[in-house]
C-alpha cells in the first residue's frame, strides 16, 4: 500500500524565515523525483524534506489544518 508523502519546504532566510510550505505527492518516489525540480525554482535559502504520512494514497488528498492563534 502506498501512502501520501509531503514535500516540506522550509525557508531558511529572509523575511519568511521559518515558514513551511507542504506539497503532497502520492508516493515517496514522486516526492523524491520532484525535489530537484522544486529546488531549482526557489531563489532563497531553503530546506526540502519528503515525509511519508500515515494516510493511504488511495484516500482523498490530505488537507492542511488552519493555523490557530
Amino acid at each position: 500500500m502506498a501512502f501520501w508523502t509531503v514535500l516540506w519546504i522550509t525557508v531558511l532566510s529572509g523575511t519568511l524565515e521559518g515558514t513551511e510550505f507542504p506539497i503532497p505527492y502520492r508516493s515517496e518516489a514522486e516526492c523524491e523525483a520532484a525535489r530537484n525540480i522544486v529546488s531549482d525554482t526557489l531563489h532563497y535559502d531553503h530546506k526540502l524534506d519528503c515525509v511519508v504520512s500515515d494516510v493511504p494514497s488511495s484516500s482523498s488528498r490530505p488537507v492542511a489544518r488552519p493555523n490557530r492563534k
